[in-house]
């Protein structure tokens, strides 16, 4: 059995491209996080960070936060326009992270 897990797995990551996936899983990760990517995405343009805030029971500073952690994670980009700050979806992340997924599914279906 381990050496059939062996011939179809694909081939291991480098440990800095682990740990990226594993930041940008840990973002998407949490439900409010969730939440505004889902939220962005229903958008399909920058939302503006006010408009955010008005979907969300939290205060400013909890809402900043998991921002912040999404643009940190690569699945939002940020754009200053005057005081405010629009987040976007970053597209090839969210990809990325799928097909990485997706390499996992193929491997587990292959095994079973």
């Amino acid at each position: 059995m381990h050496t059939r897990l062996l011939l179809r797995y694909p081939k291991p990551l480098d440990p800095a491209a682990t740990e990226d996936l594993a930041v940008g899983f840990k973002a998407l990760g949490d439900p409010t996080r969730l939440a505004m990517v889902r939220l962005v995405v229903a958008a399909g343009e920058p939302v503006c960070v006010v408009d955010v805030e008005r979907h969300f029971d939290f205060a400013q500073s909890t809402i900043s936060y998991h921002l912040q952690t999404l643009v940190d994670a690569g699945v939002f980009s940020r754009e200053r326009r005057g005081k405010w700050s629009y987040y976007s979806l970053v597209p090839a992340r969210l990809d990325e992270l799928g097909s990485s997924l997706g390499a996992l599914a193929s491997v587990t279906s292959a095994l079973a």
